[in-house]
């Protein structure tokens, strides 16, 4: 499995999400040193074994998007706030009571038949929604990179 930091970062949640029924054991399995968090060392080498083929810095990259505290290890909460509760229901909660039933519609996103809960804001489902916006927010921040400040503030002036 081999591709830039988008798709890595897709088939982290794709794994993730197809292999493990709630985010609480997708951590347990990560933290195989039950240590309460996970080194970016330790994380290479879990990726590496489930056949995760990347550069280094794809790796890192894709570390520090899951490191939501950015201490340099990524705990539950991390996992929690990057990949959010949305992808993977809490082991507790698995019916949500708030949510006013109406007509399903599937995921717009190519290749994708997920259902996406009801949400008559969004045509996508809600990994895709996440795999959008964290696009877009990696996207404003190269954006942010190339230019001097006094741009980018007109930039978000005008936005």
């Amino acid at each position: 499995m081999t591709g830039n930091n988008q798709n890595l970062k897709e088939l982290f949640i794709k794994k993730v999400t197809l292999q493990y029924k709630t985010l609480k054991k997708a951590f347990y399995e990560l933290d195989r040193y039950k240590q309460g968090h996970i080194t970016f060392d330790k994380f290479v080498e879990i990726l590496v074994s489930w056949g995760f083929e990347a550069r280094e810095t794809q790796f890192k990259t894709l570390f520090n998007w899951l490191d939501y505290d950015k201490d340099q290890k990524i705990s539950f909460l991390d996992l929690r706030n990057s990949i959010g509760l949305e992808i993977l229901p809490q082991e507790t909660f698995f019916f949500r009571q708030d949510v006013k039933h109406g007509k399903s519609v599937t995921c717009v996103y190519e290749d994708c038949w997920e259902d996406n809960k009801f949400n008559q804001k969004s045509h996508y489902c809600s990994l895709h929604q996440k795999i959008i916006k964290n696009y877009v927010n990696d996207l404003f921040v190269r954006i942010s990179l190339t230019m001097t400040s006094d741009e980018w503030t007109k930039l978000s002036e005008k936005i």
